[in-house]
């Protein structure tokens, strides 16, 4: 996220954090599809879940498009978004003055979060003399030493840290940046998307029809949603069934796929796919009939 309406002269801090993925990861960042280049006026920090792109003093060059690609060995995902500078027509003392004093960004509250993720807010400073002191609060509260959290500044940015969100982790967040000259607060919302039930729901199975002896099958039983880890088995006429020679299961995190060699009598019946996790569990059951 871009910081909106910044003018020439300003200072801002891109921040690309990652909602989920295998570690360890890879950040890059391309201006108008171009490698950027390190210099005085551009830095980029960062950990291992986020990488923070900042300019110093912002010129005309600046403007356009910053992409950050994020890569590890199993893919990568890019973000994009645009650098658009305010046009202002005079500058005043007074106007310079008052730019001593802290003035912040919008905080960046990561969207979408479900309970266990992890959670970045990221709080910059638009403009401001340094120094400046960086303060957090939840609901009010300061949490700036709580051990449950950590956080993360710098000279001109704060990121707070939420390692696997839980309740009571939901609420408004404030950053609160403080100089000689003033302060300057803001507060953005830490939502959780609402799920009415974490325990497993199956999709449909499908049985092919018109099938007949010596035919092969497979049934596929895939999770539709669930909190992991979810445990899948098979059940023929309400016995479990064991991977054998004939009969063979592929099990992977949200799908099992139970596949028939050569159908024969036998093999008719109720197939039943039961998914189970902490919470709960959820049943399928098709029948097998063979013509004739």
């Amino acid at each position: 996220m871009v910081p909106q309406n910044p003018s020439l002269g300003d200072s801002i801090e891109i921040v690309c954090t990652i909602k989920r993925g295998s570690l360890p990861v890879a950040f890059s960042w391309l201006h108008n599809e171009q490698v950027i280049s390190t210099e005085i006026q551009k830095k980029v920090t960062g950990n291992e879940r986020s990488s923070h792109f900042s300019i110093g003093y912002i010129q005309s060059s600046d403007i356009g498009n910053y992409t950050c690609v994020v890569s590890n060995k199993y893919g990568e995902d890019r973000k994009t978004a645009s650098v658009l500078i305010e046009v202002k027509r005079f500058l005043s003392v007074l106007v310079h003055d008052l730019r001593k004093q802290p003035m912040l960004n919008p905080i960046i509250v990561p969207r979408n979060l479900s309970m266990g993720d992890i959670a970045e807010i990221f709080c910059s400073l638009r403009r401001g003399e340094f120094p400046v002191a960086f303060q957090w609060l939840h609901n009010g509260k300061d949490v700036s030493r709580q051990s449950k959290y950590k956080i993360s500044t710098g000279e001109s940015s704060s990121t707070f840290h939420i390692g696997k969100i839980q309740a009571i982790d939901i609420g408004n967040y404030t950053c609160v940046a403080t100089n000689r000259y003033g302060k300057d607060e803001m507060t953005s919302n830490l939502l959780i998307e609402s799920h009415c039930d974490d325990q497993p729901v199956l999709n449909p199975m499908y049985v092919p029809p018109n099938l007949a002896i010596g035919d092969n099958i497979e049934l596929s039983c895939i999770v539709k949603r669930g909190s992991s880890p979810i445990q899948i088995e098979w059940l023929h006429n309400q016995k479990k069934i064991s991977s054998l020679q004939k009969r063979k299961i592929i099990n992977y995190e949200s799908s099992s796929h139970l596949s028939i060699g050569k159908i024969e009598p036998g093999d008719i019946g109720n197939y039943t796919c039961v998914a189970k996790n902490r919470i709960g569990q959820d049943s399928n059951t098709v029948i097998l009939i063979i013509e004739g």
